[in-house]
């Protein structure tokens, strides 16, 4: 039944960041009549973790709905993040599809430990 199906998701999803502090938002895509499209899901999750004060850290530069994900935040960091340039430089390098994997994993590093400073 896929209303009972998208119920449990949702439940499976909440439980998921009950106990998070931060929530890191990788890819989102999915295959739907044969096509590539971004995952609802995706955005669920996202939702529910701002609605849980979770601080978010979308990885835009793995494409699909994390890059959607990274441009909303980009476009109005005020809204997600207190104001601390260290922070939003470092997410914004989060979305250069041309970052090298070893950068990658150092600012995500870092942005969590920037943003852990401010939990």
């Amino acid at each position: 039944d896929n209303t009972q199906r998208k119920k449990l998701w949702k439940e499976n999803r909440e439980d998921m960041l009950s106990d998070a502090g931060i929530a890191l938002f990788f890819f989102g895509n999915k295959i739907v009549d044969g096509n590539v499209v971004e995952s609802d899901g995706l955005i669920q999750e996202f939702e529910l973790a701002i609605s849980q004060n979770i601080k978010v850290i979308p990885i835009g530069c793995t494409g699909f709905t994390s890059k959607t994900l990274w441009d909303k935040v980009i476009k109005s960091t005020e809204n997600y993040y207190t104001d601390n340039s260290e922070l939003i430089q470092t997410i914004t390098l989060l979305g250069d599809s041309n970052i090298k994997d070893t950068d990658l994993i150092d600012n995500i590093i870092k942005a969590i430990n920037l943003l852990q400073k401010n939990i």
